[in-house]
């Protein structure tokens, strides 16, 4: 007998991500409004965006929400690239760079799947597994996971953009699992942030799996821990 009845997933860095990468497509669009950065090396725009982001995740601990209104996505992106800019040496006084940037990444043909993602997601559903997503992410991610083939896959996909409420608050979480009619035991959550994505399932009585693609968490020890999706269906049998 399986332990789970239930699979549910992050979106961001998880299933999806920037097309392409993170890196590439920031160095693009700024060069496209006539821009360099300081520095090109991928290492080092890699460490400005660590820097960047891991400001990002206080915040979201903190209860600073960022997707539940247009308003504060805006507020909240816009804080996050001018930080970004001022790390690449970018002046933006005025910041309308930043809110280019807010405009760019808000387009759904900027995103990709990771290339595991969908055959980690038909292995699962051929398993009999019911699929699902809950993610911090404004509301037209549902337009992104339409275009690249995901929704049909899907039996539940709960977005703080549409519910008002994000991660790490269990809320999302009880949300899903109603809608989808499955105890938390008979659930399990992947998701690629140890605070906001494995803890909180942890907390309601859910299962967990880390996805760590870049090998960054090596020491963490409350879930199980992957390096792609292809290993998940092994590790939750």
């Amino acid at each position: 007998m399986r332990r789970y009845d239930v699979v549910l997933f992050d979106a961001g860095e998880t299933l999806l991500r920037p097309e392409p990468s993170f890196p590439e497509l920031i160095v693009r669009l700024l060069r496209s409004r006539g821009l360099e950065v300081s520095h090109e090396e991928p290492e080092w725009i890699e460490r400005a965006l660590a820097t960047v982001f891991g400001a990002m995740d206080d915040l979201v601990l903190n209860r600073e929400q960022f997707t539940t209104s247009n308003e504060r996505s805006r507020a909240f992106w816009t804080t996050i690239y001018c930080r970004l800019l001022h790390e690449l040496g970018v002046e933006d006084l005025d910041g309308a760079h930043a809110n280019f940037l807010y405009e760019e990444f808000s387009n759904p043909e900027h995103y990709a799947l990771f290339p595991d993602a969908l055959p980690a997601l038909r292995e699962l559903a051929a398993d009999g597994y019911r699929l699902g997503i809950v993610s911090n992410f404004e509301a037209w991610l549902e337009v992104v996971l339409d275009r690249l083939g995901v929704m049909p896959l899907m039996s539940v996909v709960v977005v703080s953009g549409n519910e008002g409420v994000e991660k790490p608050d269990g809320e999302i979480f009880r949300r899903a699992l109603d809608r989808i009619a499955v105890a938390p035991d008979r659930a399990v959550y992947v998701g690629d942030n140890p605070a906001i994505d494995v803890r909180p399932a942890l907390a309601l009585g859910m299962g967990a799996v880390l996805v760590d693609r870049r090998g960054v968490h090596a020491g963490f020890r409350d879930a199980v821990v992957v390096r792609s999706l292809e290993q998940v269906p092994s590790v939750i049998r």
